[in-house]
């Protein structure tokens, strides 16, 4: 491999990797909440403004035009919480962003304007600046730190002996806004964790520790799902329930261990025929159930007539004997129930397993029909 190729495979890696964390940037982050958290804020900052303007009118610089324009941001405020409390309206991170910003410039303008001795409007930095550290990730959250930090230090352009209350500032806000940053990362760093542990734990509840496949439970709620589809969409679904012959025979011959083994084989002969939109669970037991969508009873007859010959074919005991299977197939009927659906597969299942049985009794009940 070439140098070239190398620095060029190192770059889509590296280009894949930033992605990556730009789509994980806000895992463990409630939006709902956030935007909640934002108007909250917004909702206080303009409350402190309008007391603020009180105290300390922004009429330094511009006279009363600076009063008018920071009434303007109060009442710009109150349309904003607005618009955040609102559920129809689609805000997402990048906006809360946007809005953080603009509040934080909007705190440095105050205190321009406001010229005072005690530069009030800094404690509307603190505000902002927190709250983009509880909300964003360090990529995003650290330069807002640090501009509002810069925005607590512009006094010293243009206040004399504004040293003293510019470094307080100056440290209380960057201590606030680290420490938020710090804490939050923790805890949605918590979040995703607990978050995996759950899908991870919500994953296993559906698996056959045996065979991998999913279980009783994951066959029950993947079944009603298919049977809502199908009735929307108005097209033929399918059940087969599979069970081993003499299974109980080959654990008594070979033992419990060589009967898992059994139905491993099996199962992963099952899965690997039945086709790609089919799914396999472990029903229970030695029985296996086929899911199989879009398809009629006359096709998932075929489908399992296949797999029965696979399993023949390919699986057998540990005397060489070929493994073989019973199945029984039903086609969801009109109105019916999934319950009404696998109850139809397991009569159809038992009496071939039945025919198997006694197949003298049932060759003469057909020749008498």
């Amino acid at each position: 491999m070439s140098d070239v190729t190398r620095t060029a495979r190192s770059q889509r890696l590296t280009l894949r990797r930033l992605l990556a964390r730009q789509e994980r940037s806000y895992a463990g982050a409630d939006l709902v909440n956030s935007r909640r958290m934002t108007a909250l804020l917004w909702a206080l900052s303009s409350l402190f403004t309008l007391i603020f303007v009180l105290i300390e009118p922004p009429t330094e610089r511009i006279g009363a035009a600076g009063t008018i324009f920071a009434l303007a941001l109060v009442v710009g405020g109150v349309v904003g919480v607005r618009t955040l409390l609102d559920d129809r309206r689609s805000i997402d991170f990048d906006a809360l962003l946007l809005i953080v910003l603009a509040g934080v410039v909007q705190a440095a303008l105050l205190q321009y304007l406001s010229g005072g001795e005690h530069f009030l409007y800094s404690a509307l930095l603190v505000l902002w600046v927190s709250l983009a550290a509880g909300q964003h990730p360090l990529r995003r959250a650290l330069p807002l730190i640090l501009l509002g930090v810069g925005a607590a230090a512009l006094p010293l352009l243009y206040e004399d002996g504004a040293a003293e209350a510019v470094t307080r500032d100056v440290l209380i806000i960057a201590g606030a806004g680290l420490s938020v940053l710090v804490l939050m990362t923790y805890v949605r760093a918590q979040r995703v964790g607990l978050s995996a542990g759950a899908e991870k734990a919500e994953a296993l509840a559906r698996a056959d520790a045996l065979t991998g496949v999913g279980n009783r439970r994951a066959f029950d709620e993947a079944l009603t799902a298919e049977v809502s589809r199908t009735v929307r969409a108005g097209s033929p679904l399918s059940v087969a329930l599979i069970d081993l012959d003499d299974f109980k025979v080959i654990n008594d011959r070979h033992g419990h261990l060589e009967g898992d083994r059994y139905l491993r084989q099996v199962t992963a002969a099952v899965t690997h025929t039945i086709r790609g939109g089919d799914r396999c669970f472990r029903w229970g037991g030695d029985e296996l159930a086929v899911l199989l969508p879009d398809t009629p009873q006359a096709e998932a007859d075929a489908v399992c007539r296949r797999v029965c010959a696979a399993v023949t074919s390919a699986c057998s005991t540990s005397d060489g004997e070929p493994i073989k299977l019973s199945y029984g197939v039903a086609q969801l009927a009109e109105e019916a129930t999934p319950i009404e659906l696998v109850r139809a597969a397991d009569q159809e299942l038992m009496q071939t397993k039945e025919r198997k049985r006694a197949p003298a009794r049932f060759a003469r009940a057909d020749v008498t029909e």
